[in-house]
């Protein structure tokens, strides 16, 4: 029998911190984390756990990427009165702060759209920096699986997020002016 007040003690907020990186709200992110501990007691009561960080990180990343979905989900039906391109800022950002604040927004939007173990296998892996060994077993595959998963979340993003790199300069060396 596991004693579940030491573990939300000594884990909750490592949970909380997983949560609010991929969910950016603190109010999404306790939400998530309570959803993470409800789970962790129906499913894992008699079970015996090897790392509780990795299974709570893990879960923790799941639960996140399922709220950003399902956000994703709600906002592709509320429809806006304002046009793309009225929304559209024609002056430069305020700060790189802000446009990084994007970007990482942005990253966070093409990773809820990744199939699900995709998804968690490169947060874990990319974002949290969590082994590949502990990866595979708390997806409960390979190594070698969670390779190829990271390799594919990883082009599809960068498929995804094409629009953001650098265009490529057409230097036509042979040309003169």
């Amino acid at each position: 029998m596991h004693d579940w007040d030491v573990i939300r003690k000594q884990h909750g907020e490592l949970t909380y911190a997983t949560a609010y990186r991929i969910l950016k709200n603190y109010d999404l992110a306790v939400d998530c984390m309570q959803e993470v501990f409800v789970e962790l007691y129906q499913n894992y009561k008699n079970t015996q756990v090897d790392s509780w960080p990795a299974l709570l990180r893990w879960l923790a990343v799941r639960r996140a990427l399922d709220s950003l979905r399902a956000q994703q989900r709600y906002e592709g039906r509320v429809e806006s009165e304002y046009t793309e391109v009225e929304l559209v800022s024609r002056e430069p950002a305020p700060s790189q702060q802000a446009e990084f604040q994007e970007l990482l927004d942005r990253v966070r939007w093409e990773v809820s759209k990744l199939p699900a173990k995709q998804a968690e296998a490169f947060w874990l892996h990319c974002v949290e920096q969590s082994s590949l060994t502990e990866v595979a077993r708390v997806l409960r595959t390979t190594e070698g699986d969670c390779r190829v998963l990271i390799h594919r979340a990883r082009a599809k993003l960068r498929d995804g997020l094409g629009d953001l790199a650098p265009k490529t300069i057409n230097n036509n060396l042979g040309e003169r002016s």
